[in-house]
């Protein structure tokens, strides 16, 4: 369990810097090609149909959490076999409703959203073809659920990542060699919808891999196991309310205020912060079935040791970051996107600082729902959900302070839920001490981290006037970052973690290595194997 959970979480880090690193290229690319109007209507488009997203993916997560219980507890894979057969059937009727809804949609696109004109039918275009690919892809959440229980997030991860790669090739190639007529909104639709079908066939090659022998039949289907499903989902669909109005709903505040010219200087804004999150978030959620195994089996010791350390690891990995994104905010937009986005280094700052709590204590959730306490924290996440959109009209709108209001009151709302609430409720669940907790995997991490990392950012600021020139730029991230991670190790984890993080990183190095042997010398197990059946 130890070497897969290594890997899984590994996987997820690179599938995200690929994503990221593809991203850091492909929003400057887009912006040129296409105009900062234009490329605020790609960013409406994939944040309207997030309306959508909110109550399927909660589907896809309460199948998957009763597919890992079940296959977990199951040998026989009866009961695993019903749940997906019978989410199977949730999704195909959700995937109708949902084609449906976005084609009316769609039809009044500009009427509903702020649309530049001459851009009406290209905007109009580009939300149906989107929408065809979510819809398409929502039937294929099942396998993605059968990879999930089976504790493959090595699979989805590199479906994902050849999936970033797929589509940023498609695009820079047909951007740079068609003429500049066909360089349009409706060309990205068409590629956006060609790259998520070759997406969802690649999972379902691999899900057909892991588990040849398994058949989801409609005929399986088990309305008893309908509600368990919906009841779930619906909770789940709650939780994730928060996250959704930090990020899709407040484009759509942002294009109804002000225009899809300054969706694209948010976006900008929001970039970084949200490849951080979802860089360590997604690892993360990775664990989900992994606590729920433990939860199931009732091993409360490992539980706890996996909590609490890998609470502490990632509050020791995301503090150098953050802080450096914090300090460093107008240099770092300047050489990325160039001029034009001072208002995105602003906000830069305050999209960062609830990544400071939120990113150690995400592992909350992943207890909680291996327990299957999920209402309360639902609850908590729907009123922080409200407190945001409220908070983003007043402070925007109400209060004149456009974009650096819509940024505050994502952070205030994110803040408070997850730093305070999250984690008590998990420990209390678990049967920990939340003081123990906080004071071991995170207090200690912080202290450390603001001193070593944030100190070295500012006196590097400091000694080069604030110019922050790239060579600058670089030195200032890499050597209190690495000063702060190598001081850590040594002063910050315990003995044993240190020990356990030794023999993960052997593990993982070992298997590589193996595997590489093997891809390159495949005969020799076999001939290991002669020589032993020889004697």
């Amino acid at each position: 369990m130890k070497k897969q959970i290594a890997k899984n979480v590994l996987s997820n880090y690179i599938a995200t810097a690929v994503g990221a690193g593809l991203g850091l290229f492909l929003i400057p690319f887009l912006i040129r090609q296409l105009g900062k109007e234009a490329f605020g209507l790609i960013v409406l488009a994939e944040s309207a149909i997030a309306f959508f997203e909110l109550a399927t993916v909660s589907i896809r997560m309460a199948l998957s959490r009763y597919a890992a219980f079940s296959l977990a507890g199951d040998p026989d894979k009866e009961e695993f076999v019903e749940y997906l057969s019978t989410g199977r059937g949730i999704l195909l009727v959700s995937s109708a409703v949902v084609l449906v809804s976005a084609f009316w949609v769609g039809l009044y696109f500009p009427a509903l959203f702020r649309v530049p004109p001459g851009l009406e039918s290209q905007a109009r275009i580009l939300f149906f073809l989107v929408a065809a690919a979510f819809s398409a892809s929502i039937p294929n959440m099942v396998f993605w659920s059968v990879l999930y229980a089976g504790q493959r997030f090595d699979l989805i991860n590199l479906c994902l990542s050849l999936g970033f790669i797929l589509r940023a090739s498609a695009l820079f190639f047909f951007y740079s060699v068609l003429p500049p007529e066909a360089v349009s909104l409706t060309t990205y639709g068409l590629i956006y919808l060609a790259m998520t079908l070759t997406q969802n066939g690649l999972i379902y090659r691999w899900q057909r891999k892991i588990m040849p022998d398994l058949r989801i039949r409609l005929g399986r289907f088990k309305p008893a196991k309908v509600k368990e499903i919906l009841s779930f989902g619906f909770h789940a669909s709650v939780s994730r309310l928060s996250s959704f109005f930090s990020g899709n709903a407040v484009d759509i505040l942002v294009n109804l205020f002000w225009g899809p010219a300054l969706n694209a200087v948010y976006s900008v804004g929001f970039k970084m912060p949200s490849v951080m999150n979802r860089l360590f978030m997604e690892a993360t959620w990775t664990l989900t079935p992994t606590f729920t195994e433990l939860a199931a089996k009732k091993e409360r010791r490992k539980l706890k040791r996996l909590f609490f350390t890998y609470t502490k690891l990632v509050a020791l990995l995301i503090l150098p970051p953050c802080f450096f994104l914090m300090l460093s905010a107008g240099p770092l937009i300047l050489f990325w996107v160039g001029e034009g986005f001072g208002l995105s280094a602003q906000i830069l700052p305050l999209l960062v600082f609830p990544l400071l709590t939120s990113l150690p204590f995400a592992v909350s959730g992943c207890v909680l729902n291996a327990y299957g306490k999920v209402k309360l924290p639902s609850r908590v996440s729907l009123a922080a959900a409200a407190l945001n959109v409220g908070l983003a009209a007043a402070l925007g709108k109400g209060f004149s302070q456009g974009l650096m209001g819509i940024a505050a009151a994502s952070a205030i709302a994110s803040f408070f839920s997850s730093t305070f609430f999250m984690p008590y409720y998990a420990c209390r669940v678990a049967g920990f001490s939340f003081r123990e907790y906080w004071k071991e995997s995170f207090l200690k991490p912080f202290a450390w981290s603001a001193l070593a990392a944030g100190g070295g950012f500012l006196a590097f600021g400091a000694a080069d006037g604030g110019m922050r020139a790239l060579p600058s730029l670089a030195a200032s991230a890499a050597v209190p970052a690495l000063l702060s991670y190598l001081g850590a190790y040594f002063f910050v984890l315990a003995p044993d973690e240190r020990t356990k993080i030794k023999e993960t990183f052997a593990e993982i190095t070992g298997g590589l290595y193996a595997a590489g042997n093997k891809r390159h010398h495949p005969g020799l197990q076999r001939s290991r194997f002669c020589l032993k059946g020889h004697r």
